[in-house]
C-alpha cells in the first residue's frame, strides 16, 4: 500500500487505528499489506468511503 498523505505522520495514523508506528511503517514499505478494515478505517478518517466494485460486469442470460 503507497502512502502519499502529505502532513500526516505514521505516528498519527498508528494513534487513529490503535496501532504502532513500525506497523504503519511497514505498509509504507510494502513489507505487509493492512486489511481492508484497517484501509477502510484509514479512508473514513480522510473523510473518504473504500468501494469494492466487480472488475467486470456479470452477464445475465
Amino acid at each position: 500500500m503507497e502512502m502519499h498523505l502529505q502532513g500526516i505522520t505514521q505516528n498519527t495514523i498508528a494513534e487513529w487505528l490503535h496501532s504502532t508506528q513500525s506497523r504503519v511503517s511497514e505498509w509504507s514499505q510494502g513489507k505487509v499489506e493492512p486489511g481492508v478494515m484497517t484501509v477502510e478505517a484509514i479512508c473514513r478518517k480522510l473523510g473518504y468511503r473504500l468501494a469494492l466494485e466487480p472488475i467486470e460486469e456479470k452477464r445475465r442470460a
